[in-house]
């Protein structure tokens, strides 16, 4: 329970027809800007003969329910989520040869990997289309006919900001899942480009896009042009506040859902000049039109900048700035566009500067958990003010440890943006 009506968690865990609400000892709720979904890791302490006994590897459900009580009775927040185990870790120690039936005679650590099941499902259905001259459509336009001839039921919430809007002569999308078709559409996988060709580039600008968990125990999927979105409106705001801050400031953790405070240090990492040497200031991509034997594209990273995630400039050293690399693309059919080369390298200066921050107290855990939005740093001392402002979060592992009779929370997130301020 909680003291003073702070905030507090209640927790509760069914897997199957059993509740292990008790032996629940922690939950991390991990997502990150590349993964298509949550990775939720359950540590329980169980006796394993209870667990091999009754079969419990996998063949069931996991009900898992977490409330945030910031009064005595009526939740703050309420997350529910229907999760599929998809990897298990069990001691079998020696037991007694008999038959005793005492299931709490020796309680070892099980760690349960789970995700969403419904949108682990949806982006490992297996989908295939081809789009010809008949029917020539943008590359997010593809990827609307195939979740409408796929998965008509899921809820999305696709952003056509700043997409690309040039129509390929011909895409075929072979067999594969779900996930890995937008990453083919959009170019943005290295090993699924190998093996299948370049990508065209769902807009100018880095793609994102997540199956995220939402409230009611839906889910939805979310496409997104990150330089359109990092303008948008935090979907929260940190305070690092300074020494000797008054604490009583303190007193909204955990009541409000936008808004979170933090004395702990914001770890900053820049590399800009090395993501610049990787892929060089300029560059040059062979092309191969239909109608032309060949088409040299020149894109320099001052052209790229404004489409990545950036809200000021770059910082790299001059020196840099004449390194050129060249591109061959083999597939033919790409255009005279730059469409399909600023997509795809957008994303390479997209993370030049990031962000590392903690919170440790009882919050609301939602908004903590999304990736890919937008997100506000506002540092109290003056000192980092111009590293203040907006970000892209880009990691998020929240932390929940059972202590004694209560739930404590603890959050490890990270942003980026292009630029330093």
């Amino acid at each position: 329970m909680s003291n003073n009506n702070r905030p507090y968690y209640t927790i509760i865990c069914m897997i199957g027809e059993y509740d292990f609400s008790s032996n629940l000892m922690k939950v991390d709720i991990i997502n990150g800007i590349g993964n298509p979904y949550s990775t939720i890791l359950l540590t329980l302490m169980v006796d394993s003969k209870l667990i091999a006994r009754h079969g419990i590897f996998g063949k069931d459900d996991i009900i898992l329910t977490i409330e945030l009580m910031a009064e005595r009775i009526t939740p703050t927040e309420t997350i529910e989520m229907t999760l599929m185990n998809i990897k298990q870790s069990l001691p079998l120690p020696i037991k007694d040869a008999g038959d005793k039936n005492n299931y709490n005679e020796e309680q070892n650590i099980m760690i349960l990997t789970t995700v969403p099941k419904q949108p682990c499902i949806q982006m490992n259905t297996t989908v295939n289309k081809l789009f010809d001259e008949s029917k020539l459509k943008s590359p997010i336009s593809m990827i609307e006919e195939i979740i409408s001839e796929f998965l008509p039921d899921m809820e999305i919430d696709i952003k056509k900001d700043g997409e690309n809007t040039e129509l390929p002569y011909q895409f075929i999308v072979p067999p594969m899942s779900f996930m890995s078709a937008i990453k083919f559409i959009d170019g943005s996988d290295e090993e699924i480009k190998k093996n299948y060709g370049p990508g065209l580039g769902l807009y100018l600008g880095p793609m994102f896009f997540t199956n995220r968990i939402e409230e009611g125990g839906k889910n939805k999927l979310c496409i997104w042009n990150l330089n359109k979105i990092i303008n948008k409106k935090p979907e929260y705001v940190i305070h690092q506040l300074a020494l000797g801050s008054d604490s009583k400031i303190f007193e909204s953790a955990g009541r409000e859902a936008d808004k979170f405070y933090t004395y702990n240090d914001i770890k900053s990492i820049y590399r800009g000049n090395q993501d610049i040497l990787t892929y060089g200031y300029n560059k040059k991509f062979l092309s191969k039109p239909v109608d032309f034997l060949y088409e040299w594209i020149d894109l320099s990273t001052d052209d790229i900048l404004s489409k990545s995630v950036s809200t000021g400039n770059i910082l790299v050293h001059d020196d840099i700035k004449d390194i050129c690399r060249y591109h061959t693309i083999e597939e033919v059919g790409f255009e005279y566009e730059k469409n399909p080369y600023i997509s795809r390298y957008s994303r390479s200066i997209s993370s030049c500067f990031e962000i590392e921050y903690h919170l440790d107290r009882n919050l609301t855990l939602l908004p903590l958990s999304r990736v890919g939005v937008p997100i506000e740093v506002v540092p109290e001392s003056l000192d980092y003010t111009e590293l203040g402002g907006k970000y892209i979060a880009s990691a998020s592992k929240i932390s929940l440890t059972r202590e004694t009779d209560s739930w404590v929370a603890k959050v490890s997130n990270r942003a980026f943006r292009s630029n330093i301020k």
